[in-house]
């Protein structure tokens, strides 16, 4: 903290009149130039000092969940700053690796589903299917660049077709109702499940419903992953992340200027890749 406090002294907090653009790119001015980008201090990123002089404050450091404080003008003065790197992304941090937690839980589940797939039901996969799974599977959830990340979103959708296609495929199967003690008419799908809660071996459900059935059934099963039956949920799950700035103000920096995010961030951001655990946002080129 004394090396936080000594560097900030050397620092005027009392800077002049500026036109701050909310929402609009600024180039550092000259004498924000002469304040330094990049920080020694631990808890400080690159661009902190500048910011924190725009706004004649300081750095919080690491003890504190955001950078510094803004004006009470601002609708969230609780403020977050990232630096940009030379593709326009930014890490979203210890928040961001929080939230894709449970994300990327469903994410090893799905690669798994993948695996099974490509190994044993290959025949009822297109071609361009296998080759799609086979460039992705042995990829760590922890690493998966912007490329993958459409694979993967490509492959939940044409899986989700794939599933329909096998369930609109299903025959009729003629079982025993213990609800009513009659006979009745269900999808082989349905029976399959029935024999299951009876705690029916294997081999009596291949029997029942024949084998080609339970091929397509075996299928149907595997492919009931949330991001499969919903397809658009991958992505509106990834690029929902962006709620942990709900509650504050974003700031991204580099070393040519800054842009305060104020208004409209799902336009302006969208959930790009993950590095190292912690997912990356791209910034829309239009903005910059």
């Amino acid at each position: 903290m004394d090396q936080l406090e000594n560097l900030i002294s050397k620092i005027s907090l009392i800077s002049p009149i500026r036109e701050i653009k909310n929402d609009k790119w600024n180039n550092w001015s000259s004498d924000l130039l002469k304040i330094p980008y990049s920080s020694a201090v631990k808890g400080v990123g690159p661009g902190e000092f500048r910011i924190a002089d725009l706004f004649n404050t300081k750095p919080l450091g690491q003890n504190i969940s955001y950078d510094i404080n803004l004006p009470t003008n601002y609708k969230c003065c609780n403020c977050e700053i990232k630096e940009t790197d030379n593709a326009n992304s930014f890490r979203t941090g210890r928040d961001g690796r929080d939230k894709l937690r449970p994300i990327k839980s469903r994410i090893i589940t799905l690669l798994n589903i993948f695996r099974i797939l490509v190994y044993t039901f290959e025949t009822h996969l297109s071609a361009s299917q296998i080759k799609d799974i086979l460039s992705i599977i042995d990829i760590s959830p922890d690493e998966i660049c912007k490329s993958n990340i459409i694979i993967i979103n490509n492959l939940c959708h044409s899986l989700h077709e794939l599933k329909i296609e096998k369930n609109n495929g299903l025959e009729s199967i003629t079982i025993f109702d213990s609800l009513t003690g009659k006979m009745n008419s269900v999808s082989s799908l349905v029976a399959y499940n029935v024999f299951v809660a009876e705690n029916r071996s294997q081999d009596i459900i291949k029997e029942k419903i024949g084998d080609l059935e339970s091929i397509r059934v075996a299928i149907l099963t595997l492919l009931n992953h949330e991001y499969i039956i919903y397809p658009r949920k991958f992505m509106e799950d990834l690029n929902g992340i962006r709620v942990i700035f709900d509650n504050s103000t974003l700031i991204l920096v580099n070393k040519k200027g800054y842009y305060i995010l104020t208004t409209n961030i799902e336009e302006k951001i969208s959930f790009d890749r993950i590095t190292l655990g912690v997912p990356r946002f791209k910034v829309h080129p239009e903005i910059l």
